[in-house]
């Protein structure tokens, strides 16, 4: 799953923006996803599985949190399904 942070800083009376990716780095399927959604809304989800567009057809993807480790200190710590509960109802 992947945030956006930003965070503002005040250098010499000048609001600096920084950006940081957050989430886990492991990749997820969207069938894992869709499936703890499932779960934890109680609800049922019709799915339609179509083939990737040859072009711009992503298989997986994967947050790069480096920036935000080494400036932050940033550390996932939450597995999906935990962080999940969270944030539905």
């Amino acid at each position: 799953m992947t945030r956006v942070w930003i965070v503002v800083e005040r250098k010499n009376g000048v609001t600096q923006f920084r950006i940081y990716n957050l989430g886990n780095t492991s990749p997820v399927p969207v069938s894992r996803l869709v499936n703890i959604l499932k779960k934890l809304l109680k609800v049922k989800a019709n799915r339609k599985v179509l083939p990737l567009s040859r072009n711009g057809g992503v298989q997986f993807t994967h947050v790069n949190i480096s920036l935000a480790q080494k400036e932050i200190g940033y550390k996932p710590t939450p597995d999906l399904e935990t962080g999940l509960k969270k944030f539905t109802w």
